[in-house]
């Protein structure tokens, strides 16, 4: 799996790190870099591993709102 991180503040100082997850089958990644590559709007992720080269391009689509939530990551409270 391959995911990036959104680091969020919160307003009692705290910061948490919400996971999004890229790809679920290009392995895990011994060089990463990220550039632009596909476009100049948004930075794209390169990934070479031991299965190969794989490049993840970075792209924006407009969806209903309801879409929008479905998509996004879910906390999991510890137990």
């Amino acid at each position: 799996m391959l995911y990036w991180f959104k680091l969020v503040r919160n307003a009692d100082k705290s910061v948490d790190f919400v996971p999004y997850q890229i790809d679920n089958n290009s392995g895990i990644g011994t060089q990463v870099v990220t550039g632009f590559v596909g476009n100049k709007k948004y930075p794209d992720v390169v990934v070479g591993n031991k299965m190969g080269t794989f490049v993840h391009l970075h792209s924006a689509t407009k969806v209903k709102k309801s879409e929008w939530e479905a998509a996004q990551p879910k906390s999991v409270e510890a137990k």
